[in-house]
């Protein structure tokens, strides 16, 4: 399974997963490399969802995007350069794009407000958020093993790669449960996870066979 494997690339066998990417954010606990199946739970709310909503605020700034697929690739391209999860509520700085044909998008506090819909997701018609998935994933497994995947909340995905991500993530879920110590770890080549912890399981069962 992808879970397990993404938690070999840290050499665990035991955490959350939680994956993020284009369409689907899904939260997966394994414990012992074992999947609990009745607390996986996912979320229609992903990286797609970030670039129609930050569509919408463009167009809603004064920018003509329609819904074609080079509309919404540009607007892809925008949210992956520009955009960043908001930590401490500090100013935005306004930012440019520079289209193909020369013309430029500006965009101000639309680079943190596209993100926010994973933390705030009422403002898309949603009700669940990110971090309620995942408090909803622990607290479904057994009471001795949930500091164990509170403490390795592992993200994966190309929706994670945003800035400021586990940071937001932490303090998140600091705030839902603080009898918990909630530690989310970011790690590098994330959206390719699952890809390095099945090459790294590999490489020691070769070494394995070779002794």
């Amino acid at each position: 399974n992808e879970a397990s494997l993404a938690l070999q690339g840290m050499q665990c066998d035991t955490g959350l997963v939680v994956d993020s990417g284009e369409g689907l954010t899904r939260v997966t606990p394994v414990v012992q490399s074992y999947i609990i199946p009745h607390a996986t739970a996912s979320l229609r709310l992903a990286g797609g969802d970030l670039t129609d909503y930050l569509q919408r605020l463009l167009r809603e700034r004064g920018y003509a995007l329609d819904e074609s697929t080079a509309e919404r690739d540009i607007s892809r391209e925008i949210k992956e350069s520009l955009c960043y999860v908001d930590c401490d509520g500090a100013p935005v700085e306004d930012a440019c794009f520079e289209l193909g044909d020369g013309h430029t998008v500006i965009l101000g506090d639309q680079r943190t407000r596209c993100s926010e819909i994973l933390f705030r997701p009422w403002e898309v018609g949603q009700e669940v958020s990110i971090q309620d998935l995942v408090l909803k994933s622990v607290v479904s497994c057994d009471m001795d093993t949930r500091q164990a995947l509170a403490g390795v909340v592992l993200l994966v995905g190309g929706n994670t790669l945003l800035e400021g991500f586990a940071t937001r993530l932490t303090t998140e879920l600091q705030t839902l449960d603080p009898t918990l110590a909630w530690s989310v770890h970011a790690t590098d080549g994330r959206e390719n996870a699952a890809w390095y912890g099945g090459s790294l399981l590999g490489c020691s069962e070769v070494s394995w066979v070779d002794q």
